[in-house]
């Protein structure tokens, strides 16, 4: 149970991640989770930030804990239970691509279900955050997921969700059907552009086979009917070409740019945008284009590097970067 008031309270996955360099012969250990990542970068941005999972008693047991209580996260959230955690592999190439190899069915995380969390835990939350990844483990995380944003909702909390569409977990239509049940209960929502297919069949805009072009006209489109339905701030990532973002209170949808930087790796860097900008909005009180400006940079700076939670930038280092995205006057 969540002892302290949160600005942020994540829940999903955390696996052991084992990391080989495009140079190397041997993997190095370390951990990570599109959620777990989100929360840590928050938490280094100076949001006080919490966790919730299942971790399984397993040889990765305390490895898992300790690297996780390091960041800084309130680990309340999270319950040790019989079962094992999920792995994986990481090789990267030469341009920074990365290929992924997971061990994750039947994981103590895939058995997160509605009673794992608590009404005092959604109390003591600014902000509920999750991913289409938590979705995607189980029948019973993605009720979870449901009820959790619902309950939330329902409590005047704010809540944030990433799409985060991965094929290899679930197909697409059961995420569209997920995500029709969801949409009217998140306020931020996050995408990739290869989750845009996703969203446009989920708001009934069209089918998401086929091949969509994606333009700013499109995304703006996109954006605004996201708007039509509830959500008041929506963050298409680009990669290299940062993010579109739209703010319905102001109405405006603008492009956020990112900085030259020479990638390494970019595993983590979508959520290093999501914990960044959510700090930046729930603790700092920043504005919509600030918040986009300092995610911006700190996923510019994970790239850079190497791993997931591992790879995460400094507060130091987000400061100087996020000085080189400052518009010049």
């Amino acid at each position: 149970m969540i002892r302290q008031k949160l600005d942020i309270f994540c829940f999903g996955e955390t696996m052991v991640e084992f990391y080989r360099h495009p140079d190397a012969e041997d993997f190095h250990t370390s951990f990570g989770g599109d959620t777990f990542t989100t929360a840590a970068m928050a938490a280094r941005m100076g949001a006080s930030s919490g966790y919730g999972t299942l971790l399984g008693e397993d040889i990765f047991t305390d490895f898992l804990f300790n690297r996780m209580s390091a960041t800084g996260v309130d680990l309340g959230g999270c319950k040790k239970v019989p079962g094992a955690n999920g792995i994986y592999f990481i090789t990267v190439d030469a341009k920074g691509e990365r290929s992924f190899q997971y061990y994750r069915s039947g994981s103590a995380a895939s058995r997160l279900a509605s009673q794992d969390f608590t009404d005092a835990d959604l109390a003591a939350s600014r902000l509920i955050y999750t991913s289409g990844i938590t979705s995607a483990l189980s029948g019973s995380s993605a009720a979870l997921v449901t009820s959790m944003l619902t309950r939330a909702r329902a409590k005047q909390r704010l809540t944030a969700y990433d799409l985060n569409f991965r094929a290899r977990l679930w197909s697409a239509d059961d995420c569209i059907s997920h995500f029709r049940g969801l949409i009217d209960q998140v306020k931020i929502l996050f995408l990739s552009e290869d989750d845009i297919p996703i969203l446009t069949a989920s708001l009934g805009q069209g089918s998401a086979a086929g091949n969509h072009q994606i333009s700013q006209a499109s995304i703006a489109n996109l954006i605004q009917h996201c708007w039509s339905r509830g959500l008041a701030e929506v963050i298409v990532r680009l990669g290299p070409r940062c993010a579109w973002v739209g703010d319905k209170t102001s109405g405006q949808i603008f492009h956020q740019a990112s900085l030259p930087v020479q990638a390494v790796d970019t595993t983590g860097a979508g959520d290093t945008f999501n914990g960044t900008y959510l700090a930046c909005r729930i603790k700092h009180q920043r504005s919509v284009q600030d918040s986009a400006r300092w995610a911006a940079a700190a996923a510019a700076l994970q790239v850079t590097r190497s791993g997931s939670v591992a790879g995460l930038p400094t507060l130091k280092e987000v400061e100087e970067a996020y000085r080189l995205l400052q518009p010049h006057p």
